[in-house]
């Protein structure tokens, strides 16, 4: 809810102008009202109070130029951009693909005249050899 605040009140900001100032990342009940606008019991905040809370969380102030941050040193990321821009996660098949593709490799090692290309060969397998059903009980440790 802290981030959902400070969202809502950073957008109200002109991004072209300089601010100083502080902001308060601790999270509380004050938090959810000022989000929802409601008191505790559900009534309306008040505008009066909602900005009185506001001030307590983020206070800034517009400035000429930053004293310690140079602006031509700054790259701002273009707001269309916001979202990640990092790896993208497996989904849950990609991680099950990878997970049986361990367990065969490994297989495959201790028994290269076996063809692993399914769950059912390894399954048939583990049923036929003992000690690869260790080798696969093993391989289900290492993957959890």
């Amino acid at each position: 809810m802290i981030e959902k605040l400070m969202c809502q009140l950073l957008d109200e900001l002109d991004f072209g102008n300089v601010y100083t100032g502080t902001m308060q990342l601790q999270t509380s009940n004050i938090i959810n009202m000022l989000v929802t606008g409601k008191q505790l019991n559900g009534e309306p905040l008040p505008d009066v109070v909602k900005e009185s809370m506001v001030n307590s969380y983020l206070s800034l102030k517009e400035i000429d130029e930053p004293k310690h941050i140079k602006v031509d040193a700054l790259k701002l990321p273009e707001k269309k951009s916001w979202g990640g821009g990092g790896a993208k996660g497996q989904t849950e098949l990609e991680k099950l693909n990878d997970r049986l593709f361990f367990i065969c490799t490994q297989l495959s090692v201790d028994y290269p005249s076996r063809q692993f290309k399914s769950l059912s060969d390894v399954l048939v397998t583990v049923g036929l050899e003992p000690d690869a059903k260790k080798m696969f009980d093993l391989a289900i440790e290492l993957i959890r």
